[in-house]
Protein backbone atom coordinates (compact mmCIF):
# COMPACT_ATOMS: atom_id res chain seq x y z
CA UNK A 1 0.00 0.00 0.00
CA UNK A 2 2.87 2.39 0.77
CA UNK A 3 4.20 1.88 -2.76
CA UNK A 4 0.82 2.78 -4.25
CA UNK A 5 0.36 5.84 -2.06
CA UNK A 6 3.90 7.02 -2.80
CA UNK A 7 3.42 6.55 -6.55
CA UNK A 8 0.09 8.37 -6.44
CA UNK A 9 1.59 11.31 -4.54
CA UNK A 10 4.57 11.51 -6.92
CA UNK A 11 2.24 11.29 -9.89
CA UNK A 12 -0.05 14.00 -8.53
CA UNK A 13 2.94 16.19 -7.68
CA UNK A 14 4.15 15.93 -11.28
CA UNK A 15 0.71 16.69 -12.72
CA UNK A 16 0.26 19.52 -10.22
CA UNK A 17 3.70 20.90 -11.09
CA UNK A 18 2.74 20.95 -14.78
CA UNK A 19 -0.58 22.69 -14.08
CA UNK A 20 1.17 25.06 -11.68
CA UNK A 21 3.71 25.94 -14.38
CA UNK A 22 0.99 26.51 -16.99
CA UNK A 23 -0.90 28.74 -14.58
CA UNK A 24 2.24 30.71 -13.77
CA UNK A 25 3.03 31.07 -17.47
CA UNK A 26 -0.40 32.54 -18.11
CA UNK A 27 -0.21 34.77 -15.03
CA UNK A 28 3.18 36.19 -15.97
CA UNK A 29 2.85 36.36 -19.77
CA UNK A 30 -0.79 36.46 -20.83
CA UNK A 31 -2.48 38.92 -18.49
CA UNK A 32 -5.43 38.65 -16.11
CA UNK A 33 -8.20 38.50 -18.73
CA UNK A 34 -6.64 35.64 -20.69
CA UNK A 35 -5.88 33.80 -17.45
CA UNK A 36 -9.50 34.29 -16.36
CA UNK A 37 -10.82 32.65 -19.54
CA UNK A 38 -8.44 29.72 -19.05
CA UNK A 39 -9.72 29.30 -15.48
CA UNK A 40 -13.36 29.24 -16.65
CA UNK A 41 -12.67 26.50 -19.23
CA UNK A 42 -10.66 24.49 -16.73
CA UNK A 43 -13.47 24.84 -14.17
CA UNK A 44 -16.00 23.59 -16.74
CA UNK A 45 -13.78 20.57 -17.41
CA UNK A 46 -13.49 19.87 -13.68
CA UNK A 47 -17.29 20.01 -13.41
CA UNK A 48 -17.49 17.30 -16.06
CA UNK A 49 -14.84 15.31 -14.20
CA UNK A 50 -16.96 15.55 -11.04
CA UNK A 51 -19.83 13.87 -12.88
CA UNK A 52 -17.55 11.15 -14.27
CA UNK A 53 -15.97 10.60 -10.87
CA UNK A 54 -19.36 10.14 -9.20
CA UNK A 55 -20.94 7.98 -11.90
CA UNK A 56 -17.96 5.90 -13.07
CA UNK A 57 -14.71 6.27 -11.13
CA UNK A 58 -16.06 5.92 -7.58
CA UNK A 59 -18.02 2.77 -8.59
CA UNK A 60 -14.80 1.36 -10.11
CA UNK A 61 -13.02 1.99 -6.81
CA UNK A 62 -15.68 0.20 -4.77
CA UNK A 63 -16.95 -2.48 -7.20
CA UNK A 64 -13.58 -3.80 -8.40
CA UNK A 65 -11.23 -4.25 -5.37
CA UNK A 66 -11.79 -7.46 -3.43
CA UNK A 67 -14.10 -9.02 -6.07
CA UNK A 68 -13.48 -12.23 -8.00
CA UNK A 69 -11.76 -11.78 -11.38
CA UNK A 70 -14.83 -12.60 -13.52
CA UNK A 71 -16.93 -10.14 -11.52
CA UNK A 72 -14.22 -7.47 -11.82
CA UNK A 73 -14.16 -7.85 -15.62
CA UNK A 74 -17.94 -7.71 -15.94
CA UNK A 75 -18.29 -4.67 -13.72
CA UNK A 76 -15.43 -2.84 -15.43
CA UNK A 77 -16.80 -3.52 -18.91
CA UNK A 78 -20.22 -2.23 -17.88
CA UNK A 79 -18.84 0.96 -16.26
CA UNK A 80 -16.42 1.70 -19.12
CA UNK A 81 -19.24 1.38 -21.65
CA UNK A 82 -21.53 3.69 -19.68
CA UNK A 83 -18.60 6.11 -19.50
CA UNK A 84 -18.93 6.65 -23.27
CA UNK A 85 -22.31 8.32 -22.71
CA UNK A 86 -21.02 10.31 -19.73
CA UNK A 87 -18.01 11.68 -21.64
CA UNK A 88 -20.01 12.46 -24.78
CA UNK A 89 -22.69 14.39 -22.92
CA UNK A 90 -20.10 16.21 -20.81
CA UNK A 91 -18.16 17.33 -23.91
CA UNK A 92 -21.32 18.79 -25.46
CA UNK A 93 -22.32 20.61 -22.27
CA UNK A 94 -18.84 22.09 -21.65
CA UNK A 95 -18.53 23.28 -25.26
CA UNK A 96 -21.99 24.87 -25.02
CA UNK A 97 -21.10 26.71 -21.79
CA UNK A 98 -17.87 28.04 -23.31
CA UNK A 99 -19.78 29.17 -26.37
CA UNK A 100 -22.50 30.91 -24.36
CA UNK A 101 -19.82 32.87 -22.48
CA UNK A 102 -18.61 34.18 -25.84
CA UNK A 103 -15.12 32.67 -25.80
CA UNK A 104 -15.15 31.75 -29.51
CA UNK A 105 -15.26 28.52 -31.58
CA UNK A 106 -11.56 27.68 -31.18
CA UNK A 107 -11.83 27.55 -27.40
CA UNK A 108 -15.15 25.68 -27.68
CA UNK A 109 -13.52 22.93 -29.76
CA UNK A 110 -10.45 22.80 -27.51
CA UNK A 111 -12.58 22.49 -24.38
CA UNK A 112 -14.59 19.60 -25.87
CA UNK A 113 -11.35 17.83 -26.82
CA UNK A 114 -10.00 18.31 -23.29
CA UNK A 115 -13.12 16.71 -21.81
CA UNK A 116 -12.91 13.70 -24.15
CA UNK A 117 -9.20 12.95 -23.79
CA UNK A 118 -8.86 14.11 -20.18
CA UNK A 119 -11.80 11.97 -19.06
CA UNK A 120 -10.37 8.96 -20.88
CA UNK A 121 -7.10 9.41 -19.01
CA UNK A 122 -8.93 9.59 -15.69
CA UNK A 123 -10.69 6.30 -16.45
CA UNK A 124 -7.45 4.54 -17.31
CA UNK A 125 -5.66 5.96 -14.31
CA UNK A 126 -8.42 4.73 -12.00
CA UNK A 127 -8.28 1.26 -13.54
CA UNK A 128 -4.52 1.13 -13.03
CA UNK A 129 -5.03 2.12 -9.39
CA UNK A 130 -7.53 -0.63 -8.71
CA UNK A 131 -5.10 -3.09 -10.30
CA UNK A 132 -2.26 -1.82 -8.07
CA UNK A 133 -0.21 -0.98 -11.17
CA UNK A 134 1.24 2.24 -9.82
CA UNK A 135 4.24 2.33 -12.15
CA UNK A 136 2.00 2.12 -15.23
CA UNK A 137 -0.13 5.17 -14.50
CA UNK A 138 2.97 7.04 -13.35
CA UNK A 139 4.63 6.32 -16.71
CA UNK A 140 1.44 7.28 -18.56
CA UNK A 141 1.20 10.61 -16.78
CA UNK A 142 4.89 11.35 -17.37
CA UNK A 143 4.19 10.95 -21.09
CA UNK A 144 1.12 13.18 -20.74
CA UNK A 145 3.29 15.89 -19.18
CA UNK A 146 6.00 15.61 -21.83
CA UNK A 147 3.50 15.74 -24.72
CA UNK A 148 1.66 18.68 -23.15
CA UNK A 149 4.85 20.69 -22.71
CA UNK A 150 5.91 19.97 -26.31
CA UNK A 151 2.50 20.98 -27.65
CA UNK A 152 2.51 24.18 -25.57
CA UNK A 153 5.91 25.13 -26.97
CA UNK A 154 4.50 24.75 -30.50
CA UNK A 155 1.05 26.31 -29.99
CA UNK A 156 1.99 29.26 -27.77
CA UNK A 157 3.05 31.58 -30.63
CA UNK A 158 0.26 30.37 -32.95
CA UNK A 159 -2.94 31.08 -31.00
CA UNK A 160 -4.39 32.90 -28.01
CA UNK A 161 -2.62 31.89 -24.77
CA UNK A 162 -5.69 30.34 -23.13
CA UNK A 163 -6.50 28.37 -26.29
CA UNK A 164 -2.89 27.19 -26.62
CA UNK A 165 -2.95 25.92 -23.02
CA UNK A 166 -6.24 24.00 -23.42
CA UNK A 167 -5.24 22.54 -26.80
CA UNK A 168 -1.91 21.40 -25.36
CA UNK A 169 -3.57 19.73 -22.36
CA UNK A 170 -5.98 17.87 -24.66
CA UNK A 171 -3.12 16.76 -26.91
CA UNK A 172 -1.01 15.56 -23.99
CA UNK A 173 -3.85 13.46 -22.59
CA UNK A 174 -4.52 11.98 -26.03
CA UNK A 175 -0.87 10.97 -26.55
CA UNK A 176 -0.42 9.55 -23.03
CA UNK A 177 -3.52 7.35 -23.13
CA UNK A 178 -2.92 6.24 -26.72
CA UNK A 179 0.61 5.00 -26.08
CA UNK A 180 0.62 3.90 -22.42
CA UNK A 181 -3.03 3.62 -21.43
CA UNK A 182 -4.56 0.32 -20.42
CA UNK A 183 -6.88 -1.53 -22.78
CA UNK A 184 -10.32 -1.14 -21.26
CA UNK A 185 -12.96 -3.29 -22.93
CA UNK A 186 -15.99 -1.29 -24.05
CA UNK A 187 -19.05 -2.49 -25.93
CA UNK A 188 -20.66 0.62 -27.47
CA UNK A 189 -23.19 -1.46 -29.40
CA UNK A 190 -24.56 -2.66 -26.07
CA UNK A 191 -24.66 0.79 -24.49
CA UNK A 192 -28.38 0.71 -23.74
CA UNK A 193 -28.14 -2.77 -22.25
CA UNK A 194 -25.23 -1.62 -20.10
CA UNK A 195 -27.22 1.43 -18.98
CA UNK A 196 -30.05 -0.86 -17.88
CA UNK A 197 -27.63 -2.98 -15.89
CA UNK A 198 -26.02 0.10 -14.43
CA UNK A 199 -29.43 0.98 -13.00
CA UNK A 200 -28.77 -1.61 -10.29
CA UNK A 201 -26.07 0.70 -8.97
CA UNK A 202 -27.98 3.91 -9.64
CA UNK A 203 -29.62 3.90 -6.20
CA UNK A 204 -26.13 4.63 -4.80
CA UNK A 205 -24.47 6.57 -7.59
CA UNK A 206 -27.33 9.07 -7.83
CA UNK A 207 -26.36 10.25 -4.34
CA UNK A 208 -22.71 10.36 -5.41
CA UNK A 209 -23.71 12.44 -8.46
CA UNK A 210 -25.81 14.77 -6.32
CA UNK A 211 -22.87 15.04 -3.91
CA UNK A 212 -20.53 15.90 -6.78
CA UNK A 213 -22.99 18.54 -7.98
CA UNK A 214 -23.26 20.29 -4.63
CA UNK A 215 -19.49 20.02 -4.08
CA UNK A 216 -18.87 21.67 -7.43
CA UNK A 217 -21.36 24.41 -6.59
CA UNK A 218 -19.44 24.98 -3.36
CA UNK A 219 -15.98 24.87 -4.94
CA UNK A 220 -16.49 26.41 -8.41
CA UNK A 221 -19.71 28.41 -8.58
CA UNK A 222 -17.75 31.51 -7.62
CA UNK A 223 -15.70 31.22 -10.85
CA UNK A 224 -18.76 31.53 -13.06
CA UNK A 225 -20.35 34.13 -10.75
CA UNK A 226 -17.28 36.37 -10.96
CA UNK A 227 -16.90 35.81 -14.71
CA UNK A 228 -20.49 36.89 -15.32
CA UNK A 229 -20.68 39.70 -12.74
CA UNK A 230 -17.13 41.09 -12.73
CA UNK A 231 -15.42 39.81 -15.91
CA UNK A 232 -12.40 37.67 -16.81
CA UNK A 233 -9.82 40.21 -15.63
CA UNK A 234 -11.22 40.32 -12.09
CA UNK A 235 -11.46 36.54 -12.03
CA UNK A 236 -7.84 36.27 -13.16
CA UNK A 237 -6.63 38.46 -10.29
CA UNK A 238 -8.66 36.54 -7.70
CA UNK A 239 -7.73 33.12 -9.03
CA UNK A 240 -4.01 33.90 -9.13
CA UNK A 241 -3.99 33.67 -5.33
CA UNK A 242 -5.65 30.27 -5.38
CA UNK A 243 -3.12 28.95 -7.87
CA UNK A 244 -0.33 29.61 -5.37
CA UNK A 245 -2.01 27.58 -2.59
CA UNK A 246 -3.38 24.86 -4.90
CA UNK A 247 -0.52 22.38 -4.30
CA UNK A 248 -2.06 21.65 -0.87
CA UNK A 249 -5.37 20.56 -2.38
CA UNK A 250 -3.62 18.62 -5.15
CA UNK A 251 -1.59 16.67 -2.61
CA UNK A 252 -4.76 15.95 -0.63
CA UNK A 253 -6.51 14.64 -3.73
CA UNK A 254 -3.48 12.46 -4.53
CA UNK A 255 -3.76 10.93 -1.06
CA UNK A 256 -7.51 10.51 -1.54
CA UNK A 257 -7.18 8.70 -4.87
CA UNK A 258 -4.63 6.29 -3.52
CA UNK A 259 -6.31 5.61 -0.20
CA UNK A 260 -9.97 5.27 -1.22
CA UNK A 261 -9.80 1.73 -2.70
CA UNK A 262 -7.83 0.47 0.34
CA UNK A 263 -10.18 2.20 2.75
CA UNK A 264 -13.22 0.73 0.96
CA UNK A 265 -11.67 -2.73 1.16
CA UNK A 266 -11.10 -2.37 4.91
CA UNK A 267 -14.65 -1.17 5.53
CA UNK A 268 -16.05 -4.01 3.42
CA UNK A 269 -14.07 -6.42 5.61
CA UNK A 270 -15.46 -4.76 8.76
CA UNK A 271 -12.17 -3.10 9.78
CA UNK A 272 -13.65 0.29 10.64
CA UNK A 273 -10.94 1.19 13.15
CA UNK A 274 -8.23 0.57 10.54
CA UNK A 275 -10.00 2.82 8.03
CA UNK A 276 -10.42 5.51 10.69
CA UNK A 277 -6.69 5.37 11.50
CA UNK A 278 -5.89 5.89 7.81
CA UNK A 279 -8.17 8.93 7.77
CA UNK A 280 -6.61 10.47 10.90
CA UNK A 281 -3.08 9.90 9.61
CA UNK A 282 -4.05 11.57 6.35
CA UNK A 283 -5.40 14.66 8.12
CA UNK A 284 -2.28 15.00 10.29
CA UNK A 285 0.16 14.49 7.41
CA UNK A 286 -1.59 16.77 4.93
CA UNK A 287 -2.17 19.54 7.47
CA UNK A 288 1.52 19.48 8.48
CA UNK A 289 2.64 19.63 4.85
CA UNK A 290 0.13 22.40 4.12
CA UNK A 291 1.29 24.61 6.98
CA UNK A 292 4.93 24.05 6.00
CA UNK A 293 4.23 24.95 2.38
CA UNK A 294 2.35 28.12 3.31
CA UNK A 295 5.19 29.17 5.61
CA UNK A 296 7.72 28.81 2.79
CA UNK A 297 5.35 30.63 0.41
CA UNK A 298 5.08 33.60 2.75
CA UNK A 299 8.84 33.74 3.28
CA UNK A 300 9.39 33.65 -0.47
CA UNK A 301 6.73 36.25 -1.27
CA UNK A 302 9.14 39.18 -1.92
CA UNK A 303 10.88 37.10 -4.61
CA UNK A 304 7.56 35.93 -6.08
CA UNK A 305 6.23 39.48 -6.18
CA UNK A 306 9.38 40.86 -7.77
CA UNK A 307 10.04 38.18 -10.41
CA UNK A 308 6.62 36.64 -11.18
CA UNK A 309 3.79 39.02 -10.30
CA UNK A 310 5.74 42.17 -11.23
CA UNK A 311 2.99 44.45 -9.96
CA UNK A 312 0.36 43.12 -12.41
CA UNK A 313 -1.94 41.78 -9.69
CA UNK A 314 -2.48 44.49 -7.04
CA UNK A 315 -3.65 43.16 -3.68
CA UNK A 316 -2.59 39.59 -4.53
CA UNK A 317 -0.83 39.03 -1.19
CA UNK A 318 -4.00 39.80 0.77
CA UNK A 319 -5.89 37.43 -1.52
CA UNK A 320 -3.23 34.79 -0.93
CA UNK A 321 -3.64 35.04 2.86
CA UNK A 322 -7.40 34.48 2.65
CA UNK A 323 -6.95 31.56 0.24
CA UNK A 324 -4.47 30.04 2.72
CA UNK A 325 -7.19 29.87 5.38
CA UNK A 326 -9.48 28.10 2.94
CA UNK A 327 -6.75 25.66 1.87
CA UNK A 328 -6.06 24.49 5.44
CA UNK A 329 -9.77 24.17 6.28
CA UNK A 330 -10.27 22.07 3.16
CA UNK A 331 -7.81 19.32 4.23
CA UNK A 332 -9.89 17.62 6.97
CA UNK A 333 -13.01 17.93 4.82
CA UNK A 334 -11.35 16.00 2.00
CA UNK A 335 -10.08 13.26 4.33
CA UNK A 336 -13.38 12.76 6.16
CA UNK A 337 -15.29 12.81 2.87
CA UNK A 338 -13.08 10.03 1.50
CA UNK A 339 -13.79 7.89 4.57
CA UNK A 340 -17.53 8.40 4.09
CA UNK A 341 -17.28 7.72 0.35
CA UNK A 342 -15.46 4.47 1.06
CA UNK A 343 -18.34 3.55 3.37
CA UNK A 344 -20.87 4.54 0.67
CA UNK A 345 -22.36 7.35 2.78
CA UNK A 346 -23.28 9.30 -0.33
CA UNK A 347 -26.62 10.55 0.94
CA UNK A 348 -25.08 12.02 4.10
CA UNK A 349 -22.28 13.63 2.09
CA UNK A 350 -24.79 15.13 -0.32
CA UNK A 351 -26.84 16.65 2.48
CA UNK A 352 -23.73 18.18 4.06
CA UNK A 353 -22.64 19.52 0.70
CA UNK A 354 -26.07 20.96 -0.01
CA UNK A 355 -26.05 23.03 3.18
CA UNK A 356 -22.49 24.13 2.45
CA UNK A 357 -23.24 25.08 -1.16
CA UNK A 358 -26.41 26.93 -0.14
CA UNK A 359 -24.54 29.00 2.46
CA UNK A 360 -21.65 29.97 0.16
CA UNK A 361 -23.96 30.61 -2.84
CA UNK A 362 -26.15 32.99 -0.85
CA UNK A 363 -23.08 34.97 0.16
CA UNK A 364 -21.76 34.93 -3.41
CA UNK A 365 -24.97 36.62 -4.56
CA UNK A 366 -23.71 39.74 -2.78
CA UNK A 367 -21.15 40.08 -5.59
CA UNK A 368 -23.99 41.60 -7.58
CA UNK A 369 -23.72 44.51 -5.15
CA UNK A 370 -20.76 46.78 -4.56
CA UNK A 371 -18.69 44.45 -2.38
CA UNK A 372 -14.97 43.67 -2.89
CA UNK A 373 -14.26 40.64 -5.09
CA UNK A 374 -12.31 39.04 -2.23
CA UNK A 375 -15.72 38.50 -0.64
CA UNK A 376 -16.00 35.41 -2.87
CA UNK A 377 -13.21 33.68 -0.91
CA UNK A 378 -14.92 34.55 2.37
CA UNK A 379 -18.10 32.92 1.05
CA UNK A 380 -16.13 29.74 0.29
CA UNK A 381 -14.65 29.74 3.80
CA UNK A 382 -18.12 30.04 5.35
CA UNK A 383 -19.26 27.13 3.16
CA UNK A 384 -16.26 25.07 4.26
CA UNK A 385 -17.07 25.69 7.94
CA UNK A 386 -20.65 24.56 7.32
CA UNK A 387 -19.36 21.46 5.51
CA UNK A 388 -16.97 20.56 8.31
CA UNK A 389 -19.72 20.95 10.92
CA UNK A 390 -21.96 18.59 8.97
CA UNK A 391 -19.22 16.02 8.38
CA UNK A 392 -18.32 15.90 12.06
CA UNK A 393 -21.98 15.37 12.90
CA UNK A 394 -22.17 12.47 10.44
CA UNK A 395 -19.00 10.92 11.87
CA UNK A 396 -20.38 11.20 15.39
CA UNK A 397 -23.56 9.41 14.29
CA UNK A 398 -21.47 6.81 12.45
CA UNK A 399 -19.54 5.82 15.57
CA UNK A 400 -22.48 5.93 17.93
CA UNK A 401 -24.29 3.33 15.84
CA UNK A 402 -23.56 -0.28 14.86
CA UNK A 403 -20.37 -1.11 12.99
CA UNK A 404 -21.68 -1.27 9.45
CA UNK A 405 -21.91 0.75 6.29
CA UNK A 406 -24.32 0.97 3.42
CA UNK A 407 -24.32 -2.04 1.15
CA UNK A 408 -23.74 -1.61 -2.56
CA UNK A 409 -25.51 -3.57 -5.30
CA UNK A 410 -23.09 -5.62 -7.36
CA UNK A 411 -24.13 -5.33 -10.98
CA UNK A 412 -23.06 -8.13 -13.26
CA UNK A 413 -23.04 -8.33 -17.02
Amino acid sequence: MKRIITASIIDQMLISAMMFAINLLLISQAGAESFGRFIVVLAAFLLSFGAQNALILVPINVLIPGRRKPMQSRNLRMLATVDIAVIGLSALVVAAVVGLLGFGPALMAASAALVIFGSNRELMRTVYQTQNRAERYLAMDCLVIAATCLALWITWPLMAPETAAIVSLAFGNMVGTSLLGTKVQRTPKRLFAMLRRYSEYWTKSRWALAGAAVTDVQMRFYIFAIEILRGSATLGVLQAGRVLVNPIAMLAFAWARAIRPNMAERLTAGDRSGALTMMKQGIALLAAIGVSYLTVLNLAWPLIDAHLVKGRYPGLYDTLLVWSVFAILNVPSICISIYLQAGHKYRQLTICGAFSAAGSSLLLCLLALDVPSIWAIGALIVGEVIMMTGLLKVMRAEFSGPQEHDTVPRPAV
